[in-house]
């Protein structure tokens, strides 16, 4: 199977994807799942380059990652609950790989709704923000908390959980991030690089702190005696004897299915969103790390995803009144392409000013088509933003000559 392996710590060349990897064991009680994406998290690039080598010790050659989604090849003898071709996401290991043993117990379904790509976004950063909330920073109904990070994957899912609970959610972003964090539906919102604003808040019940550093250490200083401060960062050394009756906890996210589920749902039914700011080939597995390790989701908020290509579908998003939805199915660099033709999958109807040679092409939402060339193409095919431009070339792609004149000029 494909996967990228690690064999040493270090950087991110250190990730190696290969082709011929062995396929996982299935066991009585697990779930071979043919994976549509994994996620690349902070705490994998902090793993690989051995940072948190005490925490997640790891015997080489090792596969990192933490989440996915795919569909079921095969069940264990002992396992009920799944058959093959069932969507499903777990918190797994493991997950830079085209195929994934799962435990049955830590599995779900996937709700219809949510896409099979995108749904590897899921699992960690949901399990993470809602155990961070309920179990280090212990929050009541009618509370007030402090949420830091509440942007990120874990802060998104921090706060939804919190105000399921019934408290009064502060969201704490960045200043120029504020009229966004509004909208996650707070009771307040703190600009936490300001130390001003937090100078003037009012002392709570609990921080839900994702940042860590010096804010998680600002942050502190404002619960009250005897509440709670849970972090799923770092914490300075010493901060926490400033206030010995504040209790510290820091979350390390356990599996919890239904959880997975709960979100998920919450998903399809518009209650939750988790943004995606990136879709990857599993061969871009290093680059990934690259732009989560340097601070990539300052500039792109949101997952970045790392997608097999058996057929799950890399998404582009194109300008205009109802742009179309177009996956890459395979990079062009493994590709033999005549001139002027580009592989594509469309998952709705192409607008009319997308010139194709056959429009039956155009499939349904949901579906996925194994990929066709598009082209020559003697009209416009869509509009790209110079950001996509720039993430395309830097993923191996080549776009023709008159291709490339049209959307400059687009």
């Amino acid at each position: 199977m494909k996967a990228v392996r690690l064999y040493e710590y270090g950087g991110p060349q250190n990730l190696k994807f290969e082709v011929d990897v062995p396929e996982p064991t299935l066991s009585a009680d697990s779930v071979l799942v043919a994976a549509a994406a994994t996620s690349v998290n902070p705490i994998d690039w902090k793993i690989r380059s051995g940072a948190r080598q005490k925490d997640f010790p790891l015997t080489m050659p090792a596969i990192l990652g933490y989440d996915v989604s795919g569909v079921v090849r095969a069940v264990g003898s002992n396992v009920r609950t799944f058959k093959l071709g069932d969507r499903v996401l777990a918190f797994a290991e493991a997950t830079y790989a085209e195929f994934v043993v799962v435990e049955a117990s830590i599995l779900t379904h996937l709700p219809d709704g949510p896409d099979l790509v995108d749904a590897a976004a899921i699992p960690l950063v949901v399990l993470t923000g809602d155990q961070l909330v309920k179990l280090a920073a212990r929050v009541q109904s009618g509370q007030t908390i402090i949420v830091s990070g509440a942007l990120g994957g874990v802060g998104r899912a921090a706060v939804h959980s919190a105000k399921k609970l019934g408290a009064h959610v502060i969201a704490g972003v960045r200043a120029r991030q504020l009229p966004e964090a509004r909208a996650l539906g707070v009771s307040d919102t703190v600009a936490i690089d300001d130390d001003t604003a937090i100078a003037q808040l009012a002392l709570v019940d609990g921080v839900a702190d994702t940042v860590g550093g010096e804010t998680a250490a600002k942050l502190f200083s404002k619960v009250k005696s005897g509440g709670n401060f849970g972090y799923a960062s770092v914490l300075p050394d010493g901060v926490s004897a400033t206030n010995p009756t504040v209790k510290v906890s820091r979350v390390f996210a356990r599996p919890d299915a239904s959880k997975v589920r709960e979100f998920a749902d919450d998903i399809r039914d518009g209650k939750f969103k988790l943004p995606i700011s990136r879709h990857l080939p599993l061969a871009d597995a290093g680059y990934a790390h690259e732009l989560v390790q340097k601070g990539g989701r300052q500039d792109y908020p949101g997952d970045i995803l790392l997608i097999m290509n058996f057929g799950a579908a890399k998404t582009w998003r194109g300008k205009g009144r109802n742009p179309p939805r177009l996956s890459v199915v395979h990079p062009l660099r493994s590709l033999a392409l005549k001139q002027n033709r580009i592989r594509l999958a469309a998952h709705q109807p192409l607008p009319k000013h997308a010139v194709v040679p056959d429009r039956r092409h155009a499939v349904g939402i949901g579906e996925v088509e194994a990929g066709r060339n598009l082209g020559p193409v003697p009209g416009t095919v869509l509009r790209l933003d110079i950001p996509t431009l720039r993430e395309l070339h830097g993923a191996g792609f080549a776009l023709c000559k008159c291709q490339r004149r049209r959307l400059q000029n687009g």
